[in-house]
């Protein structure tokens, strides 16, 4: 079960981190534009989306080297290798598909409401 809920920690690894790159890019719109500071902005920016781009790739090989020390068997390792990144896209899938259901059934409630 504690694999199951570790195999799923990159989604709420990649949010926060994309939440940060539009924190650091937000502020370009509100401030003069100097070189040094628009530099600087997209150099932070850049390290938040890569930070996110990479976060599944390390997680992902972190939860087959927890598994392998676990288990002790390659055949799982390598069943994981290839199960695990289905397994996020289903539940991303998921989730984006289950927030926009949730929405716009609570717009039709309120909606309705009124």
């Amino acid at each position: 079960m504690a694999l199951a809920y570790y195999s799923c920690a990159p989604l709420a690894w990649i949010t926060p981190l994309l939440v940060l790159a539009e924190l650091i890019l937000w502020p370009m719109n509100r401030v003069e534009h100097s070189w040094w500071l628009v530099n600087t902005f997209v150099s932070f920016y850049s390290v938040a989306v890569l930070l996110a781009a990479f976060a599944p790739i390390v997680w992902w090989w972190t939860t087959l080297r927890l598994l392998l020390a676990a288990t002790g068997s390659w055949p799982r390792a390598v069943i994981a290798a290839i199960v695990l990144p289905l397994i996020w896209m289903v539940l991303a899938a998921g989730i984006f598909l289950g927030l926009e259901f949730v929405l716009n059934y609570g717009a039709l409630v309120l909606r309705g409401a009124r």
